[in-house]
């Protein structure tokens, strides 16, 4: 392939950021052409995510996800909010496996484990 995702979602990007609001509409219908001129057609949804990821970061927003193995209350959701600026993005996943505690995972990157399955898998090694 002659274009990576990340090499169209770091141009897309930038030409968002040094674009004027009025002419996004123009840019998204460019960037549908090229794509399908491309053949990227398949990778239509990674490279819109990874430029969404530039544009939070260029924005000083950050994307968080909160795992845990059981669903927040309303009130710990609030304390985890709470822990993180007002413009980060949180997103809260309930996976059973976990067993108990809470995992944090700020823009990709693993922050906080402390999950007992990461410990038990941590023991039996």
């Amino acid at each position: 392939m002659k274009y990576t995702t990340s090499l169209v979602a770091r141009a897309f990007a930038k030409a968002i950021i040094e674009t004027p609001q009025a002419k996004h509409t123009v840019l998204q219908t460019r960037f549908k052409e090229l794509v399908t001129r491309h053949g990227l057609g398949r990778l239509e949804r990674k490279i819109l995510d990874e430029t969404e990821r530039i544009l939070m970061r260029h924005e000083g927003k950050r994307d968080v996800l909160v795992e845990t193995p059981r669903t927040l209350t309303v009130t710990n959701r609030e304390t985890i909010q709470k822990k993180f600026r007002d413009n980060d993005r949180l997103h809260f996943k309930t996976l059973p496996e976990l067993i108990a505690g809470i995992k944090i995972i700020v823009d990709g990157d693993h922050i906080l484990d402390n999950t007992l399955k990461r410990k038990l898998e941590k023991l039996f090694r």
